[in-house]
């Protein structure tokens, strides 16, 4: 039902804004994607939608800043991939990719990141700082 509602704002012109997930899902199809130097299994669903509905992807972070703060950032949008799988599945690498870079470039800004590095020894290229993240 989700998904339905989702394509037909899309198709309408209107936005519609997801969350990438780590973790799959039981019920989502997924993809293998390398990430933070493992290969992992993610949902496909943000890029199956630019597909179905020809629209690009705009990645956005918020980022913490001093005090209570916080700077929503549109990053470059990625194009639409075709409605074939492997163009989908090709589109959900380029994501995580965007990702990846994100969490590389401010890893205290990501929680579950930088538990990643802490206790699985995935190297992040930068310290992590001893006090919670605001923002996952």
């Amino acid at each position: 039902l989700v998904l339905a509602r989702s394509l037909e704002a899309l198709n309408q012109g209107r936005l519609v804004s997801t969350l990438m997930e780590l973790s799959s899902l039981k019920f989502a199809k997924t993809a293998e994607v390398k990430f933070l130097d493992w290969t992992v299994r993610v949902p496909y669903g943000i890029p199956y939608l630019a597909a179905m509905t020809k629209r690009s992807i705009v990645p956005a972070v918020l980022m913490r800043e001093a005090g209570m703060r916080y700077r929503l950032r549109f990053l470059e949008p990625l194009p639409a991939p075709a409605r074939d799988r492997a163009s989908i599945l090709a589109a959900t690498q380029d994501l995580y990719s965007v990702l990846e870079r994100e969490v590389r470039r401010a890893p205290e800004q990501w929680a579950g990141w930088t538990t990643l590095e802490s206790n699985l020894g995935i190297d992040l290229g930068r310290p992590v700082l001893n006090q919670v993240p605001a923002v996952s």
